[in-house]
């Protein structure tokens, strides 16, 4: 993926434009006639890019994105609200362990474990 850029100005504004594409490409240049001839050869790695970076703007940067990727909000599986045994105890006179499941948007064994029929392992 080589694109070729012509700019027309002095050496202190190309090196100026060069500097500010090899942040995210690899760039090289070279002077024609009329004109500075840019080269950009393909794009950095997102490594690449972070070993460029000072320290100090990669702790903001992850600092500024950690919550979007490690909410412990998110994480793990989601609370299953039930009765008491007792009430469960209760329901179960009148409904199947699978039908109490599909009331509670839980499986068959969560019933069975809180109405105490199976144990949890460990």
């Amino acid at each position: 993926m080589s694109r070729i850029v012509y700019f027309y100005g002095n050496e202190e504004e190309v090196k100026a434009l060069v500097h500010g594409f090899s942040f995210y490409y690899n760039v090289n240049y070279e002077q024609g006639k009329n004109s500075w001839k840019i080269e950009i050869v393909s794009p950095k790695k997102v490594s690449e890019i972070l070993n460029g970076m000072p320290n100090k703007v990669k702790k903001a940067m992850y600092q500024m994105l950690k919550p979007k990727f490690a909410s412990s909000a998110s994480s793990g599986r989601k609370k299953i609200n039930l009765p008491s045994k007792e009430e469960l105890q209760a329901e179960r006179q009148s409904l199947s362990v699978a039908q109490l499941a599909k009331k509670y948007n839980c499986s068959v064994t969560t019933i069975n474990r809180r109405l105490g029929l199976i144990k949890k392992k460990g």
